[in-house]
């Protein structure tokens, strides 16, 4: 499970990065963060075929990708509608040249595609951002602590809680809703290796002083968290204050816990975030 963005050079050539981790089988703790590009073959104005290559780094998971370095080749089939929604699927083959790991892949991805206004000076026209529409987003800088919450939640040092920092982005599609995504890495504990990465949807309410709650679902492992096959699921209530208008402090407490493994553990989380818009249109 994971997170991709693209970016268009022009109509058929773009590039790209992405970041997954695991949430089943025997592999928990695996990641892999890829850079590359591609090129889109459309077939008609709403079916199109990508074929994509990418290199990066990948780990953990007891799998054998010797110094780290991985390579891949996907072809994918997408399908667009009017106002930017997708849905892609694809095949592929990743391999890892310095060691053993060779596999083949499937993947399905829905995202949304849009544009956003060239700005060649530092300053748009109020006519030039006809037919945009506002994009609300929040950057989050996070530190989140665990403390046990089942006594075998770790298969090592269980006796430890640890530390995690990270970031989290906020997309907010009316004031009291937002979609987040975020990703975590151990940084104390005697949990170096351990990393997680989350999707899902926040409440928020009030005004200078709100409420949020969150649910979220992802894959975690590494650092001797006994997740099972990597999948997990987090839930997330506090309080913030806005300290101006384009940035807030959250402190939250939560529950993280494994579906498949006994992971269990108490979230307490403090955050900084900075809110910004941006201005973007479905492409044409």
């Amino acid at each position: 499970m994971g997170v991709e963005w693209r970016h268009f050079l022009d109509r058929s050539r773009f590039v790209r990065i992405e970041s997954e981790g695991a949430m089943g089988g025997r592999s928990n703790g695996y990641m892999q963060i890829l850079l590359g590009g591609g090129y889109r073959w459309s077939i008609t104005p709403l079916l199109a075929l990508d074929i994509m290559a990418g290199a990066g780094v990948a780990g953990g998971g007891r799998v054998d990708t010797g110094g780290g370095l991985l390579l891949d080749a996907q072809l994918g089939l997408v399908t667009q509608s009017k106002s930017g929604y997708f849905f892609e699927l694809s095949i592929g083959h990743v391999w890892a040249p310095q060691a053993s790991f060779k596999a083949h892949s499937a993947s399905a991805r829905i995202g949304r595609a849009f544009a956003v206004p060239k700005a060649a000076n530092q300053e748009v026209e109020l006519a030039d951002l006809a037919g945009y529409s506002v994009l609300p987003l929040r950057i989050r800088a996070a530190h989140q602590m665990y403390s046990r919450s089942n006594p075998r939640w770790r298969t090592h040092h269980a006796d430890l809680g640890f530390n995690n920092l990270g970031a989290q982005v906020d997309y907010f599609p009316t004031a009291w809703l937002f979609l987040t995504g975020q990703g975590l890495a151990a940084y104390s504990g005697k949990a170096g290796a351990y990393m997680i990465g989350l999707l899902g949807l926040g409440i928020h309410l009030g005004g200078t002083v709100f409420a949020e709650a969150e649910a979220l679902i992802g894959a975690a492992g590494g650092g001797g968290a006994a997740v099972g096959g990597g999948l997990v699921r987090q839930v997330n209530a506090g309080i913030g204050l806005r300290l101006n208008e384009t940035t807030d402090i959250v402190a939250k407490v939560g529950r993280l816990e494994a579906f498949h493994g006994r992971f269990q553990a108490r979230v307490w989380g403090l955050s900084l975030g900075y809110r910004f818009a941006t201005f973007t249109r479905s492409p044409q």
